[in-house]
């Protein structure tokens, strides 16, 4: 199968690029330059529609977004950038899909965002496909506004879709920042692991190679789908987050644990029910936190942390 992946440059694309290479002939493009893909721009249909004219892909990843993983306060970084997120996540889906359209693609995988979730309460936990949405900043709104746009393609257009939403995605050689990775930053530089209220709340953290795995299976299985679109979720075993920064001290024997009784509103659970992955996929992760955060500190990119 050819796949074309957008966003290829990322710390997921590049993982996806390498994996599914091993099975199928994978085309990378990213706005950024980048050996072995096709420089274009999603938010330029020109470019778009010219790239998928060009590779004439059998399906498509879609991953290229502005990311909300940067270790800063999302509301915040939305209020800063709105209207990039909604060009590039939003209008530049919808470009995407209609290249799709245009060029016959009928094979689509979007990459969502737990974000689209906000702070869930016990009332809409575990997290599933179904569970309701609260679009809390633009981050959120435009990565679900990217959802709708591919549901709205497939049901008109028969384009098959599968949209993923997934936790905290972290794994060696990421550049993108999240609480995990910020934990062993400071662990290895010795300094306080920040953990708020109780550390009580929990959270997910999945490989890239897991999630993967899972975009791998959905194309298998894409023809098999009930609906045009098919949602899911994947998530991991849920930590604690005290347990979570522990475990970090503990591995990397420095650090300390130090908790910060204000900024509560972000102590909320965040857990999943992947079951309906595992259903139609035939799908499970495979990688725990502790390898995960074995694996960062295997590699040559934990060296990077010292320069923050």
């Amino acid at each position: 199968m050819k796949i074309l992946v957008t966003g290829a440059a990322g710390f997921v694309g590049r993982w996806t690029v390498s994996e599914l290479s091993k099975a199928h002939q994978v085309i990378g493009t990213d706005k950024m330059a980048l050996t072995g893909s096709i420089q274009a721009d999603i938010t330029n249909f020109e470019q778009v529609d010219t790239l998928f004219k060009k590779v004439r892909p059998d399906a498509v990843i879609h991953l290229a977004a502005i990311s909300g993983s940067t270790g800063k306060n999302e509301i915040e970084q939305s209020l800063r950038q709105a209207h990039l997120n909604f060009l590039t996540n939003a209008q530049g889906t919808v470009n995407v899909c209609e290249a799709c359209r245009l060029n016959g693609v009928r094979r689509l995988i979007y990459m969502s965002s737990f974000a689209v979730y906000g702070r869930t309460g016990k009332d809409r936990l575990p997290i599933t496909p179904s569970t309701p949405v609260s679009l809390e900043h633009a981050y959120a709104t435009s990565k679900y506004m990217g959802e709708l746009a591919v549901r709205t393609y497939s049901s008109d257009f028969g384009i098959k879709s599968a949209v993923f939403r997934a936790p905290f995605v972290a794994g060696e050689h990421q550049n993108e920042r999240n609480v995990l990775l910020e934990f062993i930053q400071s662990a290895v530089l010795g300094q306080d692991l920040i953990i708020y209220g109780k550390g009580e709340h929990v959270r997910e953290f999945l490989h890239p190679i897991d999630l993967v795995a899972a975009f791998d299976s959905a194309l298998v299985h894409m023809d098999d789908f009930r609906e045009p679109s098919e949602t899911f979720v994947v998530g991991n075993s849920p930590i604690k987050m005290k347990e979570l920064a522990e475990l970090v001290v503990n591995i990397v024997g420095n650090g300390n644990v130090k908790r910060l009784e204000q900024a509560v509103d972000r102590a909320f659970d965040q857990f999943s029910d992947y079951s309906k992955t595992t259903q139609f996929l035939g799908w499970h992760p495979k990688i725990n936190v502790e390898e995960i955060i074995r694996r960062i500190l295997n590699s040559d990119f934990v060296n990077n942390y010292r320069r923050y």
